[in-house]
Formats: structure tokens, sequence, C-alpha cells
């Protein structure tokens, strides 16, 4: 089973806006499996809260993010229990102003609030900061680099 989780975009959002938007999809599903499921089938013996979680490019950014704030998914969360695996595809996790010929100027700045505050918030950062016990909870992490995406 695939589940897809949206999140609000700049400049409706801000950081860190649409890793809770990820969080929280995850979350609904993992309360609501049943309804989920209803009416469809799954193989005998499919663990629904045994989860692997992915995203691709800014979604890739979203979900390190999310896996490496305690502020945004505390060690206590269900949805780091039931995370088995983190997929992040094609993302960018340090950025460099002048470097990202793909973004809009200005998108990095709107989002995380300002040149000064990006290199702190940015998953780079937060892996640097993250405590011994953050990074024992992280599941299996499988990160995908693609030939035309960022450094």
């Amino acid at each position: 089973m695939t589940v897809i989780a949206d999140y609000r975009l700049v400049p409706e959002v801000k950081f860190p806006e649409p890793a809770e938007d990820v969080r929280d999809a995850i979350a609904w599903f993992l309360s609501n499996t049943a309804e989920v499921v209803a009416g469809g089938t799954l193989p005998p013996g499919a663990q629904l809260d045994r989860i692997v979680v992915m995203g691709h490019s800014a979604g890739a950014n979203h979900v390190s993010t999310l896996f490496l704030s305690e502020d945004i998914l505390p060690l206590s969360s269900p949805v780091r229990a039931a995370t088995r695996g983190l997929v992040p595809k094609g993302g960018a996790f340090k950025f460099t102003f002048g470097d990202m010929p793909l973004l809009p100027t200005g998108v990095l700045e709107e989002y995380y609030g300002s040149q000064e505050v990006t290199p702190q918030k940015m998953p780079t950062a937060l892996v640097a900061g993250a405590s011994e016990a953050l990074i024992k909870s992280l599941p299996d992490v499988f990160v995908l680099a693609s030939e035309r995406e960022p450094a």
C-alpha cells in the first residue's frame, strides 16, 4: 500500500509547517488504518504500523526535517515508533545561496525566514545539532541521489 501525503507550499507556509503537514498525514493514517483499507484487500500479515516514509525533492527535505527535529516529531511519537525506514530521494540537504538554480530567487529566504536563519534549519545542520538519543531513534535511512538533482 502506498499513501501519499501532501503539504502546503510557499508562500502560504513557513518552516516547519510542511514537515508538520507530513507528520499529521502519517499520524492520521496510523490512527485510521481500518478506514483507509475498508473495502480493499491487503496481503495476509500486512503490518500497517510498520511503515517506510519517502520524500522526493522538497519532500525529501521535509521528511528529513521531520525526523531530525524533536520539536516537530518527539522521540515518543507514534509516527517515529511506526517508521522502519526513511528514504529521502533527490533532495537538497545543504543550501548555498546562488548555487540552487532550480529554485526561484527568494524561495529559501521566504521558507526559512532569512538567509541568516537558513543555515541553522537545513537538514545537515539538524543532523549536526541532533542529540545522541535522536540519532539512535532514527529508522534505517536510505538516501537516493538522482542524476540531475542538487549535489
